[in-house]
């Protein structure tokens, strides 16, 4: 037994995770962290957490986008069957699966760096953009200052998505 999540991913072959005596995920450290089952997995694995907002599904013309309050997604393909048109989410990337570009396309969205956290052989970028605060995962070398203008892009696959009332993953 280990309160440390370093500890317990780098020495586990499968771990488990706890709250309040309650279990909320077994699995492999990939799985945990790749595939949390529910809100408070997404949260409490990972140094940062997951970015995680709440949003509303939604149709337009181009299909299923999940509507932030201040942007909108496309709602990657493997979970149109567990979602509905109106459903209450949470949306969520973790902070490595962000990229910084300087070429945008079509859904990445306009932001300004805000703050900058060196850590080493990296750095904790936070990005303010589409009206929320992203924590972004940047190699240490990667140039960037306070102020910059960039845009994020998110990878269909590197996005989450849970039930807004129930924490449950929606994958």
């Amino acid at each position: 037994v280990t309160h440390d999540q370093e500890e317990a991913m780098s020495l586990g072959d499968n771990i488990v995770v706890m709250d309040r005596g309650q279990i909320q995920q077994v699995g492999t450290p990939q799985e945990v962290f790749f595939k949390p089952g529910n809100t408070f997995v997404a949260n409490f694995v990972g140094t940062p957490s997951m970015n995680l907002f709440e949003g509303k599904v939604q149709r337009n013309g181009m299909g299923l986008r999940v509507d932030l309050n201040g942007m909108s997604q496309p709602l990657p393909s493997r979970f149109e069957k567990g979602t509905q048109e109106s459903q209450q989410v949470k949306w969520g990337v973790r902070p490595e699966a962000i990229r910084l570009t300087d070429n945008p396309q079509a859904d990445d969205v306009a932001g300004i760096v805000e703050l900058i956290e060196p850590l080493g052989s990296r750095q904790e970028v936070f990005v303010r953009a589409g009206g929320k605060l992203f924590s972004v995962i940047l190699d240490a070398l990667h140039p960037v200052r306070v102020g910059d203008s960039c845009h994020l892009h998110f990878e269909p696959n590197s996005v989450h998505l849970f039930d807004a009332q129930s924490g449950l993953s929606l994958a």
